[in-house]
């Protein structure tokens, strides 16, 4: 498990980042699961874009990063770890059952705005 001062002090600015990248591309938020192109649960190190961006390692998640605001999701058996591992000034966190990211993103992501994904981490 990484340290959360650690992972905080890189999540503020790897946010920032992607954040001026969305803006240059013209897309309002980006959609970061805890996969990889081939579905698996178990990650090479290589392929843990949710950890990177949020801090958490936990083996499932997802984490929507909007201009001006983020999420990360997770199921029940994380929401302690998730707590002591991702910045909740960056990041509101939820249970995905009480509020999915699809709930959340209807709620925070106004009609006519843009989202981003990786095609290859998401399927229909």
């Amino acid at each position: 498990m990484i340290k959360k001062t650690d992972a905080c002090n890189q999540s503020v600015k790897r946010i920032s980042n992607l954040r001026a990248c969305l803006l240059e591309l013209g897309v309002d938020g980006f959609i970061i699961p805890h996969n990889d192109e081939y579905n698996n649960e178990f990650l090479p190190e290589n392929a843990e874009r949710l950890k990177w961006i949020t801090g958490f390692d936990g083996s499932a998640g997802t984490a929507i990063v909007l201009n001006r605001k983020a999420a990360i999701f997770v199921d029940g058996r994380y929401t302690l770890q998730v707590r002591e591992q991702a910045d909740t000034s960056l990041f509101s966190l939820h249970h995905l059952i009480e509020l999915t990211p699809i709930k959340w993103l209807a709620e925070n992501l106004s009609s006519g705005l843009s989202l981003g994904y990786d095609p290859w981490l998401h399927n229909l």
